[in-house]
């Protein structure tokens, strides 16, 4: 589920919607391993890393937007 809903959202709806992808994290693996005899406690969803490509787009286009901001106040 996960992998299907994350790509779905907005960079920064990812940042914003740690806890919710933590709970549905939880759960997923919680029924996994239930089977198993494991319980899971809780997951943590510490960092969001994008990948080198995605990093430098992010920086361009806030480059991009910063430029029009200065162009838009001269």
């Amino acid at each position: 589920m996960l992998r299907t809903s994350i790509p779905k959202l907005a960079l920064e709806e990812v940042f914003d919607k740690k806890k919710e992808i933590a709970e549905a994290l939880e759960e997923e693996v919680a029924e996994a391993m239930a089977p198993y005899g494991y319980e899971v406690m809780r997951v943590l969803v510490v960092d969001v890393e994008p990948e080198v490509g995605v990093r430098r787009a992010m920086g361009e286009s806030r480059a991009a937007a910063d430029r029009a901001v200065a162009e838009r106040a001269a």
